[in-house]
């Protein structure tokens, strides 16, 4: 009908064109559908292989192939289409014959045409619907398998004696396992050694219908290193029965190494002999490091929310820092504070930009000179600690520290002997190759005609009160091994 939306199409086929006349008049009244015809099970066959159709309602009787033959067609090009066949009225074989083909209902003739027509409808109807709603449950399924494949987050499904019934691509990457061993391990498998205990707690309360909201756990890669991982999981039941756990976790393995690099930083800070503190661009004090009162004593507690000239008591010093850092982006300078002007302070000021909303800071070091050997010397202690070749650059690239790797890197016993020689023409024969070591991030270094292999991060470093480079040294090829 003009105007009214079609929800489906069908197909009908029957040699008589009265019956397909009759049955189009009836399945069209109601406006939602549409009816094509063929008189003959080949010609229906071609229709098919050219237009897209909801169902088929064909009669058995037809010449050169009949409705189960042509049934059985369908079936084999274009799978689970509805299918109504037309019988004669006392053809039971006909029916059990179509019905094992596939049909999905049989209607008699020898009767009306209109009652034919009008119980066809119906079951029409039913079954396009039935088809549709699978249909799109099939469409939502993959697309829900598809979204769980393809996120970041690591995501499994476990039954409760632990095999896993299924992990998405985040979780097979991240943790290195391929889908054979996969199939014949338990969750319990990967759980590491000193996570197990917690876990197996956790699990019994989940195996009970519980749901943890936040799920701590370490799980162990294919090749033996640790996946700090954080989620929630819960689990599905049927009354009161678990069948399966669903968790969705994300890898905290850098967050957690950042922290406790923070942490180990934060602790450096303030087990350090120097004053650090956070100021606005005009100079009041946001924070202050503990160890602020090493050299401003107990009035180093009540620094926070002063301006900095005040607290340190040099208006003119602290002006031209900030000024400076403001400029530039480093400032640098002295002030004598004390009630006896004993306390020397060496000055350093570092702007910092601010991102999105985020406004700009100043970080600001203040050194007694009264500690700069124990600085000087702690320094020292750390760089020979580390293991790895260290190194101190002055403004024109002399070495003015290198510990004992670094020496040995050079083919020197002593590290001593290197002081105040230009570090290019001691690795390079001559100036600094491209990329040159003005990098803050680490890149890949060689040098002695290919005989050092290295990796470099270079940092900027006050070293005895003079601007310098911090050079930090580790083994490229093992990093490269390690790696593989």
């Amino acid at each position: 009908m003009a105007g009214e939306v079609v929800v489906f199409r069908v197909l009908m086929v029957d040699e008589e064109e009265d019956v397909l006349k009759a049955g189009r008049l009836f399945l069209e009244k109601d406006g939602d559908i549409q009816v094509d015809t063929a008189t003959s099970g080949k010609g229906a066959l071609e229709k098919l292989a050219v237009s897209e159709y909801d169902a088929i309602v064909s009669d058995y009787h037809m010449p050169g192939m009949n409705g189960v033959e042509f049934l059985r067609e369908v079936r084999a090009r274009y799978d689970d289409i509805p299918f109504f066949i037309l019988t004669g009225k006392s053809e039971e074989e006909v029916v059990i014959e179509a019905l094992n083909a596939g049909a999905t209902g049989y209607q008699r003739k020898g009767i009306a045409v209109r009652e034919i027509f009008t119980d066809i409808t119906n079951q029409l109807r039913i079954a396009v619907q039935k088809r549709q709603m699978e249909q799109k449950l099939a469409q939502s399924e993959i697309r829900f398998f598809d979204l769980v494949e393809h996120a970041n987050d690591l995501i499994e499904s476990v039954r409760p004696d632990g095999t896993i019934i299924h992990v998405n691509r985040a979780w097979r990457e991240t943790l290195g396992y391929t889908e054979e061993e996969i199939n014949s391990m338990t969750i319990f498998d990967v759980v590491a050694p000193e996570s197990l205990d917690e876990y197996m707690h956790l699990f019994a309360g989940l195996m009970n219908c519980a749901e943890h909201s936040r799920f701590r756990t370490t799980y162990l890669t294919r090749d033996g290193r640790r996946v700090y991982l954080e989620g929630s999981v819960n689990c599905r039941c049927d009354n009161g029965n678990p069948l399966s756990t669903r968790g969705i976790f994300r890898d905290v393995s850098e967050l957690r190494r950042g922290q406790g690099e923070l942490r180990l930083l934060h602790a450096l800070i303030e087990s350090l002999p120097c004053a650090i503190f956070v100021l606005t661009p005009q100079g009041e004090i946001l924070s202050t490091s503990g160890s602020t009162t090493a050299i401003f004593g107990e009035a180093g507690t009540a620094a926070v929310g002063m301006a900095f000239g005040d607290f340190i008591g040099d208006h003119d010093a602290v002006r031209a820092i900030i000024g400076d850092a403001m400029q530039t982006g480093t400032g640098y300078g002295h002030a004598v504070t004390g009630r006896d002007g004993a306390v020397h302070l060496r000055i350093r000021a570092v702007r910092v930009s601010g991102e999105g909303e985020e406004p700009e800071r100043l970080v600001v070091s203040c050194l007694d000179d009264r500690w700069m050997h124990m600085v000087r010397e702690s320094f020292r202690l750390l760089a020979e600690g580390v293991g790895v070749p260290v190194a101190v650059l002055g403004e024109k690239g002399e070495i003015v520290f290198a510990n004992h790797p670094m020496a040995a890197l050079a083919g020197i016993p002593d590290p001593g002997r290197l002081r105040g020689i230009s570090f290019a023409t001691l690795f390079f024969g001559g100036t600094l190759p491209e990329p040159s070591l003005a990098e803050s991030e680490p890149a890949p270094w060689a040098a002695c005609a290919g005989k050092v292999s290295a990796r470099v991060r270079v940092l900027p470093i006050v070293y005895e009160g003079e601007d310098g480079r911090l050079l930090i040294f580790s083994d490229a090829r093992r990093e490269e091994a390690a790696s593989k």
